[in-house]
């Protein structure tokens, strides 16, 4: 990209096979928590970043599935070719993460859903999920010059740079394939 003579379309490509390094995740983290409007913004950044759950699974995590005194998350998962096959996976929480997550439990719990509606305590849908995600990163090093709703990273980010960290760490394929809910 800094080397000039890609169109936008290919710029964009480009960014869609990004993984960030863990002191990037850091430094971005930072940023959303400064600039989130709402905690609910921020939680949509550092969940996926500690475990890399998918925004679906985000955005259908319940409370009943964060277990807090012993530190891990249930994923599930809802297979598009297997629509009637649910997954379910462990994951333990980093202790930033824990501690967030305790926080948020404190200053709202309310519903079923960690991430929802403030009134209607109803899960989020995607469009209001990416608007909350996108919003702190409007106007700063992570929005690309190509447009309004054009960002260096997206929810899928967080789950390569958690997979793709992991194996730069030496952890083995078939760890961060169970971790990461992978079938094949």
């Amino acid at each position: 990209i800094e080397r000039g003579g890609l169109s936008p379309a290919e710029q964009n490509k480009l960014w869609e096979c990004l993984y960030l390094s863990p002191s990037e995740i850091a430094r971005l983290l930072q940023v959303v928590k400064d600039l989130s409007e709402t905690n609910r913004g921020y939680l949509l950044h550092a969940i996926p970043a500690y475990t890399g759950i998918r925004r679906g699974e985000l955005l259908r995590l319940r409370w009943s599935d964060i277990d807090l005194q012993n530190g891990f998350l249930t994923a599930t998962s809802r297979k598009q070719s297997r629509s009637r096959r649910v997954t379910r996976r462990r994951i333990n929480l980093h202790p930033e993460l824990k501690a967030e997550l305790e926080r948020w439990h404190h200053q709202s719990y309310q519903g079923q859903f960690v991430i929802c509606e403030p009134k209607s305590h109803a899960p989020l849908n995607p469009d209001q999920a990416n608007r909350l995600f996108w919003q702190p990163m409007r106007n700063t090093e992570w929005q690309l010059p190509t447009g309004r709703k054009s960002f260096k990273i997206g929810f899928h980010t967080y789950r390569h740079s958690f997979a793709s960290n992991l194996a730069a760490a030496g952890v083995s394929q078939a760890v961060i394939d169970a971790w990461m809910g992978h079938q094949t």
